[in-house]
């Protein structure tokens, strides 16, 4: 088996619901077998002008989106829990989130 670990960093806003709006900064450890990841520690921070929420994905996979024979993206998808919210987030704390499939562009690939 060749695996491989990435680290990936990423910044992206928030479109609709109680996160509209809301800047989601985050990092995720993945591991790869080939075309197939795995999220191994990922966790997420949003925050709005009025409020603050921690995410964790509890289970995630993907596999790399290429352009050009560069890696651009990441199609992913999976489950993941609000650990703590306040404020104008506070309706999230503790609340589960499921990720239909969405390319990830990476902002920062280092």
């Amino acid at each position: 088996m060749n695996t491989t670990l990435s680290i990936f960093k990423y910044t992206c806003r928030g479109v609709d619901g109680l996160l509209k709006e809301a800047v989601v900064t985050a990092v995720s450890a993945n591991e790869w077998d080939g075309q197939k990841g795995t999220c191994l520690a990922p966790l997420d921070v949003h925050h709005t002008a009025d409020g603050f929420a921690v995410g964790q994905i509890l289970e995630g996979a993907g596999s790399p989106v290429m352009k050009d024979g560069k890696l651009v993206g990441v199609d992913a998808s999976g489950k993941a829990v609000f650990n703590f919210a306040s404020s104008t987030l506070a309706a999230l704390s503790g609340r589960p989130s499921n990720s239909p499939p969405n390319p990830l562009v990476l902002v920062d690939s280092s």
